[in-house]
């Protein structure tokens, strides 16, 4: 089964509703912080540390500061230097 998210906003009460699958969905008023259920192997991705190192992640891949191989013998080589 593929994982399917779907978000839907009702403009004239200002609610959101967040469907996971076909099984799970949440329905929010703003202001208001829906915690989603994380599988206990994946909650330390979210971590602040965690999420930090992401943050910095996206900001290398922003301005180009990153590696990237041409092949895998290309990857290798940069691996063992």
């Amino acid at each position: 089964m593929t994982n399917r998210i779907a978000v839907s906003a009702d403009a004239t009460s200002g609610s959101s509703t967040l469907t996971l699958g076909r099984r799970t969905s949440a329905t929010a008023s703003p202001n208001v912080a829906v915690t989603p259920s994380i599988r206990r192997s994946q909650a330390y991705f979210w971590t602040a540390e965690w999420q930090q190192w992401e943050t910095l992640a996206d900001y290398d891949r922003l301005i180009g500061d990153y590696y990237e191989p041409e092949d895998i013998d290309d990857l290798i080589a940069w691996l063992n230097d």
